[in-house]
């Protein structure tokens, strides 16, 4: 099951979205929208977890903590209760757990995603300033998200169903180059690349 915040992320910065930010005149204005809109879903979803009774039954509320998470559109601020398990006193936030925010990172799965996916074809430093949208991130954060879990990301289900038409032939080219790593080494690398083929200029 989706994530409330990943519904709301999907459905406002698709077609709709583009709507609403011309209502707001300008992206600056939607992205800090959305931004509180999720941070008010997050907060009243915790609100609902608290007040259920599978909560009651097995959980004691402990606190209620703030968090900032960085996303593409902004950052987003939400308020979650802490809570104890009631036979193991397992800590948890399950506001957290239940919508797959990750433990200890200030940043977001499609954030993440979108500084990995610069990091393939640009510098960190590059990656960082190029789509980190309105949020400031730095060439060693890309990096940590590069060599972390060796640069594996799972955000396939953020990513909506988009058709693509099949094209009539794939070309599948090999070739071999030096390519500069971020350490100022230079590697002798193979490459493989698909493309549709090449138009004449």
């Amino acid at each position: 099951m989706k994530s409330i915040l990943q519904q709301i992320n999907t459905e406002l910065l698709t077609s709709f979205g583009s709507e609403v930010a011309k209502l707001f005149n300008g992206q600056e204005l939607f992205n800090a929208a959305l931004c509180e809109m999720i941070g008010l879903a997050l907060t009243y979803q915790d609100k609902q977890i608290s007040e259920s009774p599978f909560r009651k039954q097995y959980f004691r509320i402990k606190d209620k903590r703030s968090r900032v998470l960085d996303t593409s559109a902004g950052s987003v601020t939400y308020e979650r209760r802490y809570y104890e398990e009631k036979t193991t006193n397992e800590l948890i936030f399950l506001l957290d757990e239940t919508v797959g925010i990750e433990k200890r990172s200030r940043l977001s799965l499609d954030l993440k995603a979108a500084l990995l996916s610069d990091a393939t074809l640009m510098s960190y430093r590059q990656s960082a300033k190029h789509n980190g949208g309105p949020i400031t991130t730095s060439a060693s954060t890309v990096k940590n998200i590069v060599h972390s879990a060796n640069g594996a990301i799972t955000a396939l289900d953020q990513i909506g169903a988009e058709i693509r038409p099949v094209p009539e032939t794939l070309y599948v080219e090999a070739d071999e180059d030096h390519v500069a790593h971020q350490d100022g080494t230079n590697h002798f690398l193979k490459l493989v690349y698909v493309h549709e083929g090449y138009i004449k200029n």
